[in-house]
């Protein structure tokens, strides 16, 4: 994900939802069968090397037992993993129960670096695209190591998990976890192989208009619930697209991140100049997501696409007179 993507993230008030929970614990559920059939042995040692995303070879002398991610889908994926007590610390946007009382060290862009250090974490996962560069320089010499992970499109969720659940000895662990992942998108994809294909705008922002690019795990997530993007020949993650292009393409769907100033927005767009110009808002095809499904790439982008697959083909929860 790109810095503008990074920061419509860091927005985001990221509470669980009851369907994410139940997702989680079915994994939970089958990573449990898979330790008690002889899966990996949580107190294993031994040392541990892996490539992060920023090109760099991060090495701990053992698995990570103590550790603060400052990207909440990483987060998400250590929980699905069943390692949360490896946890010592999260950010300001994982609202998860199963940490909620760990102290936070604020956002994932700007931690405090004090309260960080204070924490003794032996791993802390940064964002590969904000400068994880900074933060090694002020971490590593404290004996910290830090492993910059990317998060822009679904390739990079299962390449998460797999190096994830390396740097904690969870290796069979994360196999069963993409693989419960995988099987629920095919699941959601096969599910809408017989129905018509809406074209779809989704809009990070709408003034000026912003949108996830074709190479981003939304867009991809789009397609996965039975839609097409209306912007397949755009190259940036994150663009800005004008609103005469918008309505000169006449979407059949808009959808919107449900945060309290795109709802706003919604209840006067059919008054809106240019945007009543749109079929779709003239006949109520606008949808409202919940924002922290879209824009978390971890376990829960099955759950994403199930909601989204619900709304695009089960009618729409926004109406203009």
């Amino acid at each position: 994900m790109g810095r503008t993507g990074l920061l419509f993230s860091r927005r985001v008030h990221l509470n669980g939802r009851w369907l994410r929970r139940l997702l989680t614990a079915v994994i939970l559920v089958a990573l449990g069968a898979c330790a008690g059939a002889g899966g990996d042995d949580r107190r294993a040692t031994g040392r541990i090397t892996v490539l992060d995303d920023a090109g760099v070879t991060v090495a701990l002398a053992q698995p990570a037992s103590r550790v603060v991610s400052l990207v909440p889908s990483a987060t998400d994926i250590f929980v699905a993993l069943g390692v949360q007590d490896r946890l010592v610390g999260r950010t300001d946007y994982d609202t998860d129960p199963r940490v909620a009382d760990l102290p936070s060290v604020g956002g994932g862009l700007d931690p405090s670096l004090e309260t960080l250090a204070a924490l003794r974490p032996e791993l802390v996962v940064a964002w590969a695209e904000a400068g994880p560069s900074t933060l090694r320089s002020q971490l590593e010499p404290l004996g910290i190591a830090v492993f910059g992970l990317r998060s822009q499109d679904t390739s990079d969720v299962f390449r998460s998990i797999d190096r994830l659940g390396h740097l904690v000895a969870r290796d069979s662990a994360a196999a069963v976890l993409a693989h419960a992942v995988r099987e629920g998108l095919a699941a959601v994809q096969a599910s809408v192989a017989d129905r018509p294909v809406p074209s779809v705008v989704y809009l990070v922002e709408h003034d000026p208009p912003m949108i996830p690019g074709p190479a981003t795990f939304i867009s991809q997530i789009i397609g996965v619930a039975g839609g097409r993007v209306v912007f397949p020949d755009v190259a940036a993650l994150w663009p800005q697209i004008s609103l005469e292009e918008i309505v000169r393409r006449q979407p059949d769907v808009l959808a919107f991140p449900e945060l309290p100033s795109m709802v706003q927005f919604v209840s006067r767009i059919g008054d809106a100049p240019g945007w009543r110009d749109l079929a779709a808002v003239r006949t109520g095809r606008i949808i409202l997501m919940p924002p922290e499904l879209m824009s978390r790439p971890g376990p829960q982008i099955v759950e994403a696409a199930q909601v989204l697959r619900d709304r695009l083909h089960s009618g729409f929860g926004v109406s203009q007179p």
